[in-house]
């Protein structure tokens, strides 16, 4: 399933369904604590992308999380801080104590 806004298509895979659908019906909250976390990361990312003016994003949940992809050239510092976008979301997440205590 594919459904696109302005410049970012988000590609949704069937597998992802299929694990979201069964973490709900067996009440386990970690799959999709794991989910929303992997998301957020990804957005962390794609906010980057978007500033800098990046064209074509796809953003991809599957099986194996949340993947994102783009078209563009971007010069080494900006590169630099599309990679940091994500770290940046885990380390908040980590300064604030979120969610430490997920079992698998």
């Amino acid at each position: 399933m594919v459904i696109s806004f302005k410049k970012i298509r988000l590609k949704i895979n069937y597998s992802f369904i299929l694990i979201v659908s069964l973490s709900l019906l067996s009440e386990s909250d970690n799959v999709l604590i794991i989910l929303i976390f992997s998301s957020l990361h990804e957005i962390g990312h794609l906010i980057l992308l978007i500033a800098f003016g990046a064209r074509e994003l796809e953003l991809t949940l599957s099986y194996y999380g949340v993947a994102l992809d783009y078209k563009n050239e971007l010069s080494f510092y900006r590169e630099l801080f599309f990679l940091l976008g994500g770290i940046t979301v885990n380390a908040v997440f980590v300064l604030l104590n979120i969610y430490r205590d997920i079992n698998l």
